[in-house]
C-alpha cells in the first residue's frame, strides 16, 4: 500500500512538472513576457529540443512511465475533439451576428475562423507577406518554416557536404518554398555548386488536387555560386509520389546529373544528395481527427524516396501529423536504426492549433545491399519492420522502448498545445459573438497585439534572412 502511494505521488509530481513545462502557449501570448522573448528569439513552441539516439539515455525529466503518458494522450485527444467540433458552429454564429448587425459587413465562417486563429497566434505575422512579415521574401510560408527549422538546428540542414558542394531533393514541393529557401541560402553562403531537384503532384490523387509550381528549371551563377534547379514530372507525367516508378524517374534524373561530377570527385556518391525534404499535405478539413492515419501512406512514400536518394551521412526532413498508428511506429523504429539521430520539432512558424510537426533524421547509415524501395513500402504498410531492423531490435531491445517514450512524450506535448490554442480560438469567437449582440465591436486588435509581441526584425536576424 505504501509502495502504491509513493508511486502515485511520484506520478503526480511528474505530471505537475510536465504540465508546467508544457504550458508554452500561455507563456507565448503573455504580454508581460514580450521583452524577454524579443531579446532571445523563440524559434520552437517547446522550451527544449529533445534528440533521440540509439546510444542516448532518456533525458532528465522525460517520463519513463509510458502508460501514464499514453493515458494523457487519450484524455487530451478526447478534449481536443470536443473543442474542435465546436469551432465551426461558433464561427458560423459569429458570421450571422456580423452580417446581421453590420450592414457594411459580408463575412463567412471561414473568414471568421481565420481571423480568430490569427488573433490567437502571436507569431502568425512571421508567415505573412503583410505587416512586415517574413513571407514577403519568399513565394510561400513553407520557406519560413524551413528557415525556422534550419536556424533551430544551427543551419545544419543547409550546410554543404565535405566537398563544399550542396545537393538536395524537395518532395511534394510545389509551389517551391523549401527549394527557394535552400537556393537562397547557398547563394548567401557562396557555396561553389548547388544542385536542387523538385517533384510534386501535377494532377490529382487520393490526397487532393495539385498545387501549381512557382519554380521553373533554371541555371544561374551569382555570388560565386553555380546553381541548378530541375523539376521532375515522374515517369507518367503526374509527379505523383505514391507511384514508385515516379520516384525512380526522379532518382534517374539526379543520377544522370551528378554522375558526371562523381567521375571527377570520387567522394561524391552517384545519384545521391545531401538533403531530402518532404512537405506533403492534404485537405485537413476532410477529417481533422485522423490526420495521422490519413497521411501515413504519403509519409511512407516520402521516406522511401528519401532512403533511395540520400548519400551516406545525409539528412532527411519530413512533415508528419502524429506518432501513434502502427504503420508510423514501424517506420520510426526502422529509421531509428537507419539514421544516427532523430529530432522531432514544432517550429514557432507552424501554427499552434495544427498537428503538423517536422521530423529531422540525421546521419544516414545507408541501405542494405538487398534494399528495394517498393518492397520496403509494402512492409511498412503491413506494419512490419524491415529484416535489418528486426535483427537490430534483437541486438538492442531497449532502443524501441526508448523510442516509444520519446514519440509519446512529443505527441502528448503537442496535443496539449493544440488543445490550449483551439480553446483560445473558440473563446475568441464566442466572446466576439457576445460582444456583437451587445452592440459592441468584438475582440482585441490582432495587428497591434502582434506588433507588441513579435519583433519581426529580430527573427529575421536570428534566422539569417538579411
Amino acid at each position: 500500500m505504501e509502495g502504491k502511494r509513493r508511486r502515485s505521488e511520484s506520478s503526480s509530481r511528474q505530471r505537475k512538472s510536465y504540465e508546467h513545462e508544457r504550458d508554452v502557449y500561455n507563456e507565448a501570448i503573455d504580454p508581460t513576457a514580450s521583452a524577454s522573448r524579443n531579446s532571445s528569439v523563440k524559434s520552437s513552441w517547446f522550451r527544449s529540443i529533445e534528440y533521440f539516439r540509439q546510444d542516448k539515455a532518456i533525458a532528465a525529466g522525460v517520463p519513463t512511465d509510458d502508460s501514464l503518458v499514453k493515458s494523457e494522450i487519450i484524455s487530451i485527444s478526447k478534449q481536443l475533439s470536443q473543442v474542435k467540433r465546436r469551432l465551426s458552429p461558433a464561427a458560423e454564429r459569429c458570421t450571422e451576428a456580423m452580417n446581421s448587425f453590420y450592414n457594411d459587413c459580408a463575412t463567412t465562417g471561414r473568414q471568421e475562423f481565420a481571423a480568430a486563429r490569427r488573433a490567437c497566434n502571436p507569431y502568425e505575422v512571421l508567415g505573412e507577406g503583410r505587416n512586415g512579415g517574413l513571407n514577403s521574401m519568399f513565394i510561400n510560408r513553407s520557406a519560413i518554416k524551413l528557415a525556422n527549422i534550419d536556424a533551430v538546428l544551427r543551419f545544419d540542414l543547409s550546410r554543404p557536404g565535405k566537398n563544399g558542394q550542396f545537393s538536395f531533393v524537395d518532395l511534394c514541393a510545389a509551389p517551391g518554398g523549401f527549394s527557394e529557401y535552400l537556393g537562397k541560402r547557398c547563394h548567401a553562403n557562396a557555396v561553389p555548386e548547388c544542385r536542387g531537384y523538385g517533384m510534386s503532384l501535377l494532377s490529382t490523387n487520393e490526397y487532393g488536387e495539385a498545387t501549381k509550381w512557382k519554380m521553373d528549371d533554371s541555371t544561374s551563377t551569382e555570388n560565386g555560386t553555380y546553381a541548378q534547379y530541375r523539376v521532375c514530372e515522374g515517369s507518367d507525367g503526374t509527379g505523383d509520389i505514391l507511384k514508385w516508378e515516379n520516384i525512380e524517374a526522379l532518382h534517374n534524373m539526379v543520377r544522370d546529373d551528378i554522375s558526371a561530377v562523381a567521375r571527377v570527385e570520387s567522394s561524391v556518391e552517384w545519384g545521391k544528395v545531401d538533403l531530402v525534404v518532404a512537405d506533403g499535405g492534404f485537405d485537413a478539413q476532410r477529417d481533422s481527427d485522423h490526420q495521422e492515419a490519413i497521411s501515413q501512406k504519403l509519409v511512407v512514400c516520402e521516406i522511401a524516396a528519401g532512403l533511395l536518394l540520400l548519400k551516406k551521412g545525409g539528412k532527411l526532413m519530413v512533415k508528419m501529423f502524429g506518432f501513434q498508428t502502427e504503420i508510423i511506429r514501424s517506420v520510426m523504429e526502422d529509421l531509428a536504426f537507419t539514421f544516427e539521430e532523430i529530432i522531432a520539432l514544432k517550429p514557432i512558424s507552424s501554427r499552434p492549433a495544427s498537428a503538423e510537426r517536422y521530423v529531422v533524421f540525421r546521419g544516414f547509415k545507408g541501405n542494405p545491399a538487398d534494399w528495394e524501395g517498393q518492397r520496403w513500402i509494402d512492409r511498412m504498410f503491413l506494419g512490419k519492420n524491415s529484416t535489418q531492423c528486426a535483427r537490430n531490435r534483437l541486438q538492442q531491445p531497449n532502443c524501441t522502448n526508448r523510442l516509444g517514450v520519446y514519440l509519446d512524450a512529443f505527441d502528448r506535448d503537442l496535443l496539449s498545445l493544440n488543445l490550449k490554442t483551439c480553446f483560445s480560438i473558440l473563446s475568441f469567437l464566442e466572446n466576439k459573438c457576445r460582444a456583437i449582440h451587445s452592440q459592441q465591436r468584438a475582440g482585441p486588435d490582432s495587428d497591434s497585439q502582434e506588433a507588441t509581441l513579435v519583433d519581426v526584425e529580430a527573427f529575421k536576424a536570428a534566422w539569417n534572412l538579411q
